[in-house]
């Protein structure tokens, strides 16, 4: 076998892989922005907030579901003074930021401070703060299909006293929460089983004009060998 002839089947085979690329495609659902800030004033103080963030399953009619993945970046932030009222006394404080998923995937991060009395009075600064982010993604892709939705779960929490004494403080929390479904939209829907593989049946025909070029590519082969023989 020559050159020309080990050629063809590697032409073939690079506009075979592009035609079966031909059908990917994502949807993407950004989750409404979680966040909060504010002030605290009190020795003690315990805030916190959770929400759920509803996203829509995938409808099937779309194509073949091949992937689902939960994109996520969440922090907060503490800072401030503690101002003594007098000898001695102390403080604590902490926050935390949790992110849960119903269909798998989760995180959560935390961060802590702490000080102690100063004779004669006087203030300590104050600066926490906790994050998490990283991708998530789905092991059973069949519980995405068909109508309802999935749910993410987002919290915040900010808590802490001491004394004798006062906080001055302000508190924030932001959240960014994407799902991504990955899809061939020449695919037959199926159903995603454990493994993320569909099991819709029989793969799908490769329709015009995303065979052509095989087509055009092996009667050109054909022809070309002819030549070279005559």
């Amino acid at each position: 076998m020559n050159k020309t002839q080990l050629a063809i089947p590697a032409a073939c085979a690079a506009l075979a892989l592009l035609a079966g690329q031909a059908g990917a495609a994502t949807l993407v659902l950004n989750g409404a922005p979680f966040g909060a800030s504010g002030t605290i004033s009190d020795g003690n103080f315990d805030i916190e907030d959770d929400t759920r963030l509803s996203f829509d399953k995938f409808d099937p009619s779309l194509g073949k579901l091949t992937g689902v993945t939960l994109d996520y970046s969440l922090s907060t932030d503490l800072t401030g003074t503690f101002d003594y009222a007098g000898d001695g006394g102390s403080w604590n404080a902490n926050t935390n930021v949790n992110l849960g998923w119903d269909a798998g995937g989760f995180g959560d991060g935390d961060g802590d401070g702490d000080g102690n009395g100063r004779p004669g009075g006087g203030s300590d600064s104050v600066d926490i703060a906790a994050g998490i982010s990283g991708t998530a993604s789905a092991s059973d892709l069949s519980n995405f299909l068909g109508s309802g939705q999935t749910d993410v779960f987002v919290k915040y929490v900010f808590g802490g006293g001491g004394g004798p004494g006062a906080f001055d403080l302000t508190y924030t929390a932001d959240s960014s929460v994407v799902l991504t479904y990955t899809y061939d939209a020449d695919g037959d829907g199926g159903n995603g089983n454990g493994n993320g593989d569909g099991n819709g049946g029989t793969p799908p025909v490769v329709p015009l004009p995303a065979g052509l070029p095989l087509l055009l590519g092996g009667f050109g082969a054909l022809a070309f060998l002819r030549r070279r023989r005559g």
